[in-house]
């Protein structure tokens, strides 16, 4: 198909960039790993989550916390389901690539990192415009090294990271449901709904 031809080109083009300076290369690879940027997006979480003293600030970004962790559940469910209808081979595996990272087993599309990355930040962008601009500005980087290192097609973290803004948006309409004036059947639902994702996305990992 001509769209994944042109994606292995945007690919082969950005991986090319790599193996020419060994010090640009182990800092792509640092950033590439899954827990450095994770951790580091959980941190920042934790930041917001404790780091006001204004009740009422404290709850709006609280709430857009919990439309980041929820979305993230249902992200990932969709990366397993998808991951059950088309395996596709990590660019490793295809092409002559300048591999600089460990070579990871799962399908390649969509990329797990990336849609974990992006529902949070696009959760927490939501709420506080600074915080999810320094947070996507995180994913985005730690998206391009995974192309970087030769472990994703730009196509992978495209279809990890979109599916996420949708998500955020669902998410944030049935939170928009949670106030003083919102019936308490509302309430239920919309506090309901991310314990129930975080439950569903801890059974997909154990899996």
């Amino acid at each position: 198909m001509a769209w994944l031809k042109y994606d292995e080109s945007v690919f082969l083009w950005i991986n090319g960039l790599g193996g020419h300076s060994s010090v640009i290369d182990n800092i792509f690879s640092a950033i590439a790993n899954d827990y450095f940027v994770i951790i580091l997006s959980c941190m920042i979480l934790i930041l917001l989550w404790t780091g006001t003293r204004n009740p009422d600030k404290r709850r709006h970004i609280q709430k857009g916390i919990m439309v980041a962790t929820s979305s993230l559940g249902i992200s990932q469910l969709a990366v397993n389901f998808i991951n059950d209808i088309w395996v596709r081979p990590r660019p490793f595996e295809t092409l002559d690539v300048n591999l600089l990272f460990y070579p990871p087993t799962d399908p390649s599309f969509p990329s797990n990192s990336a849609s974990v990355l992006f529902a949070l930040s696009w959760g927490i962008f939501i709420y506080d415009r600074k915080a999810g601009s320094i947070m996507l500005a995180i994913s985005t980087i730690m998206s391009f090294s995974r192309v970087y290192v030769g472990i994703h097609y730009p196509l992978d973290i495209l279809g990890g990271s979109s599916s996420c803004s949708c998500n955020c948006i669902v998410f944030h309409c049935c939170f928009q449901t949670v106030g003083s004036n919102s019936k308490p059947r509302n309430r239920f639902v919309a506090l309901f709904l991310p314990g129930l994702m975080r439950v569903l996305l801890l059974t997909s990992i154990v899996g």
